[in-house]
């Protein structure tokens, strides 16, 4: 059994947001967490293997996923499946807590086009 908590975990820095991992998962599996300031986004990506379920924990932001605009708010959840192009813009501080359960390193690939939204 293992316990973390986001106060007792030591917030890396990551391209526009900071994040944390509490758990070391079995290899291929990811849990994490992820915080974005006021105004932070991630431009279009897409992943070849890994899958996310994101699970937003607080504050608001938009998520693009191919081309459709869904809201980030408090207790929303979506799984984005290998080769979905997604990007996020934080209104908010926002919190959303990723679980990988396919996760490569190194599985981003960023994209040209970054008008999704």
């Amino acid at each position: 059994m293992k316990e973390a908590t986001l106060n007792t975990s030591e917030w890396q820095p990551r391209f526009t947001y900071s994040k944390i991992i509490p758990f070391a998962m079995p290899a291929g599996t990811q849990f994490q967490v992820i915080r974005f300031d006021r105004d932070d986004s991630v431009k279009p990506h897409h992943h070849i293997i890994t899958e996310e379920v994101y699970y937003v924990l607080d504050g608001e932001g938009v998520l693009y996923i191919n081309g459709v605009t869904y809201a980030l708010k408090k207790d929303s959840m979506f799984y984005i499946e290998p080769y979905d192009s997604h990007a996020i813009d934080a209104k908010q501080g926002l919190i959303i807590i990723i679980f990988k359960p396919i996760e490569a390193s190194d599985d981003i690939y960023w994209e040209e086009n970054e008008n999704l939204h």
